[in-house]
């Protein structure tokens, strides 16, 4: 029988930064990208980049290594990250084996993530992911290899962060249910 899946973007805990991360391959390039985002929504930081490995796994992977760089940098001990890969999610939570060649990238996401005072890593939908996924995109084609700044970058993003902010419902069909 048929069923419906809602989803939301959630909002943070007070006190605990959420980023919202994704990567991008495709025809054009490779890059990631992410948000951080408080209990209100509002935006401290977003960012994206390129990189030449064609591979998902490493662009999803770059986009939570360098959230947490980040976060490190400016002194956030309290973080959530978001991501709608669950096999990245899967392998930081160290729940299935990555593959060798990200080891030692995921050897530097799991020192930083000790050091935090609260940290958490977890799987979400695509529909709720879509500031990330628009940043991602956006680092496909950047001139540099990574820029950090506060948004708005552009008018799609703007709306999204407010839908975001505003709870808007997300609807996905279930025929396997």
């Amino acid at each position: 029988m048929p069923s419906y899946i809602y989803y939301t973007w959630t909002r943070p805990d007070t006190g605990i930064v959420k980023l919202n991360c994704d990567g991008a391959v495709n025809e054009k390039g490779n890059g990631f990208g992410g948000i951080m985002r408080d209990c209100m929504g509002e935006v401290s930081v977003a960012y994206m980049g390129r990189d030449t490995t064609a591979s998902v796994f490493q662009q999803e992977l770059n986009a939570v290594h360098r959230c947490l760089q980040l976060a490190a940098m400016e002194g956030i001990s309290k973080i959530e990250v978001a991501s709608d890969s669950l096999r990245v999610v899967k392998a930081i939570n160290k729940l299935e084996a990555p593959p060798w060649q990200f080891q030692n990238q995921l050897r530097e996401v799991w020192e930083i993530a000790e050091s935090m005072e609260h940290f958490r890593v977890y799987h979400v939908s695509r529909e709720t992911n879509r500031a990330a996924d628009q940043l991602a995109g956006l680092g496909v084609n950047l001139l540099v290899h990574f820029l950090c700044f506060k948004p708005p970058v552009t008018n799609e993003l703007c709306s999204i962060l407010e839908e975001d902010k505003n709870g808007k419902v997300y609807v996905r069909f279930n025929q396997y249910r």
